[in-house]
């Protein structure tokens, strides 16, 4: 460059408070997505109020806090790698009154303002519920192997067989004070009990 005299200047090629910027046309994308929940019996598939559920993912560079539908509820995720915003969580706790499926979005943007492709549960292994229904049981029947159903002698077989409203696993059933041979899987189940030599009431 040169003056009006015609005087040249020196050629810069820098700034000088040191000021930078960085041109960025890229979109960030998210991986190493999970969800799980704090379910004691199964934290891949449910969860039921008092649960809390965790939505993890990463993002391939930095981008701003993203906010997450999570089951319903708008939650803001939070950085989960030491401020360099490329690992998040957004965690949301179950609440009684909670229920159906689990469903969420991400909208990743970066710092530049970049917006990635929203991400879905559909994008994850696993499907979660939400299940705050209580199992009732229903048509609970008690029989014996007598000829008299309604009595028992030693060695003949009792046999409760009941019900549930909604599947349930390893129901602990007691006949007569003792733990009864199980047997059933979902909906129905059926329990047998041996009568003793001494006489009992059942």
């Amino acid at each position: 460059f040169t003056d009006l005299a015609g005087n040249s200047g020196v050629a810069v090629d820098n700034t000088t408070d040191g000021s930078r910027f960085t041109f960025d046309n890229t979109a960030p994308v998210l991986g190493n997505i999970t969800l799980v929940s704090t379910n004691a019996k199964d934290n891949l598939s449910y969860a039921k109020a008092g649960d809390n559920i965790t939505l993890a993912f990463t993002s391939n560079e930095a981008i701003q806090a993203p906010s997450v539908a999570l089951a319903g509820s708008t939650v803001t995720a939070t950085d989960t790698s030491g401020g360099s915003k490329t690992s998040w969580k957004a965690v949301y706790p179950v609440v009684a009154g909670d229920t159906g499926n689990v469903a969420f979005s991400i909208n990743p943007q970066d710092k530049a303002g970049n917006s990635g492709s929203q991400v879905t549960e559909a994008i994850v292994d696993n499907r979660m519920a939400i299940d705050n229904s209580v199992p009732d049981l229903s048509s609970i029947t008690l029989k014996s192997s007598n000829s008299d159903s309604t009595l028992a002698k030693a060695s003949e077989t009792v046999t409760l067989e009941f019900t549930v409203s909604e599947s349930i696993v390893d129901p602990v059933v007691r006949v007569n004070g003792v733990a009864a041979e199980l047997d059933g899987a979902g909906t129905f189940w059926q329990a047998t009990y041996t009568v003793p030599e001494q006489r009992v009431k059942v």
